[in-house]
């Protein structure tokens, strides 16, 4: 028995392979626009979840700003509560030689309480009708020799730093500075970008004229690390103003604040007067 044999012209061939190739081609398409918008919204999802988990860290890093700052203030009028520092704040003009074991007690006290705050590197007391001045490590009664030598801010002169903390603490309890140096048990230490933070001292119940003023030194980048913590840092801006609108930080780009692609929040902070 003789079979016959015979195949498709290569042009009917080519026809049907192109028929095949396109309704495969559909068929795929069809599913990749059905998952599309299953994409977009896992997109949102993951989005959302993301903004939310860095929302949680921000709140986080605010509560533990908030008791740091307030520790502060507990300790400085906790401070501003003791005897010898209330006799010290009273005394106008020169300071006696007899009072040289106060102004070491305010010191040792000043140094134990170094450990019960995290954000501030350092603390001093200074008073508005004499030279004295306190810190965690030294004492003066002698400001105008002090300043310069064991503590300086910025290229201010010490009747302009003395000037400044005493009119700034009446309108806000920050001061922006670029530099701090200062003494720190016989070690020079140099801090750059800083934020002083100012707690007035009430002498017979009145913080009328302010006699004394408890003076934190604290690092901005400390500010980041409770604000931006991780990755945050470098993918999201900052900026911080008191309560007088003064600003005290401001990280990320110049536009940030204006630019799309960013999502603003503020967050006005009474608890320790920043915003």
């Amino acid at each position: 028995m003789q079979m016959n044999r015979w195949r498709l012209p290569a042009k009917n061939e080519r026809k049907i392979f192109r028929n095949y190739l396109t309704r495969y081609l559909l068929i795929v398409l069809v599913v990749i626009l059905c998952c599309i918008p299953f994409g977009f919204k896992a997109y949102q999802s993951i989005e959302e979840f993301v903004l939310a988990q860095n929302l949680r860290e921000i709140e986080d890093g605010i509560k533990a700003l908030n008791h740091d700052v307030e520790k502060m203030s507990i300790i400085a009028t906790l401070m501003g509560e003791d005897t010898y520092l209330l006799d010290l704040a009273r005394i106008r003009g020169d300071v006696p030689g007899s009072k040289s074991l106060h102004m070491k007690y305010i010191k040792e006290n000043l140094f134990d309480n170094l450990c019960l705050y995290d954000t501030a590197s350092m603390a001093f007391f200074m008073f508005r009708n004499n030279q004295v001045v306190v810190t965690a490590s030294q004492v003066s009664n002698h400001y105008e020799d002090f300043y310069g030598k064991f503590l300086s801010v910025d290229d201010l002169t010490q009747e302009a730093f003395r000037e400044k903390v005493f009119n700034q603490v009446n309108q806000s309890p920050y001061l922006k500075t670029d530099q701090v140096m200062y003494y720190d048990r016989g070690n020079k230490i140099i801090k750059n970008d800083v934020i002083l933070y100012l707690q007035p001292v009430a002498v017979d119940s009145s913080f009328a004229n302010c006699p004394a003023v408890m003076v934190f030194i604290i690092e901005k980048q400390r500010f980041l690390e409770f604000l931006l913590p991780g990755d945050l840092a470098s993918t999201a801006a900052l900026k911080l103003t008191d309560r007088a609108g003064n600003e005290m930080l401001n990280t990320g780009p110049a536009d940030a604040f204006d630019a799309k692609g960013y999502e603003l929040l503020n967050y006005p902070n009474e608890a320790c007067g920043l915003s």
